[in-house]
């Protein structure tokens, strides 16, 4: 291979080179972040869908299957509450919203309830729900 050639060819590999890396860059400031790996992922799921559950997980689970039913009941005290929180991000950046792209789920419905319910039990409770409604609708 001549030398024209070959700093052609060059210069094509640190062009793409360059061209991956500045859209790499543009999903990194998007607020993506790829990862890549040396190795093909084949994603099926071990357990559930279709297969048997993990026999321990499903036996711990099982296990304390009332208690956890008892807790997402005491949860729906707070209905209220937590309907009142918006959905997207409002203007004040200090407020809580449900799509927040952090906690999903019942992970925030838990932390707010269980936050509620540990401090309920230190607090007297006409004061603690007076001052959340306070702060909620102001």
């Amino acid at each position: 291979m001549n030398r024209y050639v070959k700093s052609l060819l060059l210069k094509m590999e640190l062009f793409r080179d360059l061209q991956e890396g500045r859209a790499l860059r543009g999903k990194r400031e998007a607020g993506e972040f790829p990862v890549f790996l040396d190795y093909e992922v084949r994603s099926v799921p071990r357990y559930g869908y279709g297969r048997p559950p993990h026999g321990k997980l499903f036996e711990i689970l099982n296990r304390n299957r009332l208690e956890y039913a008892r807790t997402l009941q005491r949860f729906l005290e707070f209905k209220d509450s937590l309907q009142r929180i918006p959905v997207h991000k409002p203007e004040d950046v200090a407020m809580p919203y449900w799509q927040n792209g952090f906690l999903m789920g019942l992970d925030p419905v838990s932390l707010y309830c269980d936050s509620i319910l540990l401090l309920a039990s230190r607090i007297p409770r006409s004061t603690l729900r007076s001052d959340l409604e306070t702060r909620l609708n102001s």
